[in-house]
């Protein structure tokens, strides 16, 4: 397996930040990994802290509440929203830290797809 490269491009006049990542993988385990609570729960916090879904709904319109925990048993709770899913290709989502109610407190776009050099993935609001 090739060594896998992460790029950040900042946009601090647009109040963007995309960040690209290619994976040595087929597309199902990969669209698999973002979409499958039991798997997210593996890698999606940083280290020192673990992912702890409490509810995931995969769906246009659903909502996937997890928390991130950390060694010491602190815990922060947050909410993911799906706007838009195109199976296998892309989602976009609105995310941010929450309550244990999930009631938002702050909120960034997410935006996954096939990604190369002739094509980005604009933000859609």
């Amino acid at each position: 397996m090739k060594k896998q490269q992460t790029s950040i491009v900042k946009d601090a006049a647009n109040r963007k930040i995309v960040v690209v990542r290619e994976f040595d993988a087929p597309l199902p385990q990969v669209w698999e990994a973002w979409t499958d609570k039991d798997i997210l729960d593996l890698w999606w916090a940083p280290k020192s802290w673990k992912a702890e879904t409490k509810s995931m709904d995969f769906w246009e319109g659903g909502v996937w509440l997890y928390s991130m925990v950390s060694l010491d048993g602190a815990e922060s709770y947050c909410r993911a929203d799906f706007k838009a899913i195109v199976p296998y290709k892309s989602y976009i989502g609105d995310e941010g830290f929450c309550d244990k109610n999930g009631t938002l407190r702050t909120i960034f776009r997410l935006c996954t797809g096939e990604v190369n050099s002739a094509q980005r993935i604009p933000e859609q609001r």
